[in-house]
Parts: C-alpha cells; sequence; structure tokens
C-alpha cells in the first residue's frame, strides 16, 4: 500500500490520494512527524479544507511544535475548523506550555511574557493565575499578584488561590 500511494504521488491528478493514504498510514503506525509532513503536504493541496487544517493543527500539539500550533490555530477559527472558544483554550494552553518551557530554559522574562498571555485570555483559569502569582511574588510584585488572585477568587473561588494568598500574608516577626 505504501508504495501504490507513493506512486499516486507521481500524478498531479491523484497527488492528494497518495498524501492522504500516506498520512493515514502514518498515523495508524503512531509515527506523527512523518504523519505531520503528509498533513503538511495536504495542507498546500487544500488549504481551507477544515479536515486538513484540523489535523496539522493536532499533529503540531502532538509534536510540540507550539508556535507552529498558534499559527495554526489562527487559521482554524479563520477557516471555522472548530469552535472558537476552543481555540481560545487552547491557546491558554499552548502558552502556559510555552511559558513552561521559557522557565526550564532559565528565561523568566519570556515565561513572564507567555503566561501573561495565558492570564490576558483566561483571568479566572486557575492553571494560568497560580503561574502567572509565582512569576509576581519571584519579583516582589504582591500588590500586583494580590489584585490577580481577588480577580480569580471572586470569579471561581479554589482552593490553589488559598495557597497562593498565604504567600502573599505578612510574615510574623519575632
Amino acid at each position: 500500500a505504501q508504495n501504490r500511494f507513493e506512486h499516486l504521488l507521481k500524478d498531479k491528478d491523484s497527488a492528494f490520494l497518495g498524501v492522504r493514504g500516506l498520512l493515514k498510514t502514518a498515523l495508524d503506525n503512531n509515527d506523527f512527524e512523518r504523519a505531520l509532513e503528509f498533513s503538511r503536504q495536504a495542507e498546500k493541496q487544500h488549504p481551507k479544507a477544515p479536515w486538513v487544517i484540523r489535523c496539522v493543527y493536532e499533529l503540531e500539539i502532538k509534536n510540540r511544535l507550539w508556535e507552529d500550533a498558534l499559527r495554526t490555530n489562527k487559521k482554524a477559527g479563520k477557516f471555522k475548523a472548530y469552535p472558537l472558544d476552543k481555540l481560545r483554550l487552547d491557546r491558554v494552553a499552548i502558552f502556559l506550555q510555552a511559558h513552561d518551557k521559557a522557565l526550564r530554559a532559565g528565561d523568566d522574562k519570556g515565561a513572564l511574557k507567555e503566561v501573561q498571555k495565558a492570564y490576558k485570555l483566561n483571568p479566572i483559569f486557575v492553571p494560568s493565575v497560580t503561574r502567572y502569582c509565582d512569576l509576581l511574588l519571584q519579583m516582589g510584585k504582591k500588590r500586583k499578584c494580590r489584585s490577580v488572585v481577588e480577580g480569580a477568587w471572586r470569579a471561581a473561588p479554589h482552593p490553589d488561590l488559598v495557597n497562593i494568598w498565604a504567600r502573599l500574608a505578612p510574615t510574623p516577626k519575632g
């Protein structure tokens, strides 16, 4: 089957069928890198097809290609490949992944930039709030952290916010 699909690639009229067959074969084999290559080839041939956009997007996420996934996220919104609410929540998750990656690399400024994007999109999502407050507290910005926690608490109380609040409390002297 692999050889037949590759043979289809040589003919302009049947190339898409070949790409689709090779994509399915790669997915069946859990070869997500190769599947992404084929999905991107399919995207070149049918750039507005929602199923192709969804496939590229999901494979970029599986391959942890966050910047590519953000670009495809925008395209998915434009061509209605997913509901806009889902894409917005996905962007929050992608920004948090980028935050975590920046932190692991020792890039506190980059981490702050990414978590601020996540927080701006969803200021009551507890993982965004806690990560943002962790950085704010490291920077000595207690007042800003307090404001962030209070806003999130009013909208959706959560036990993890109590932990942040406890870190804001003054330490007893003596």
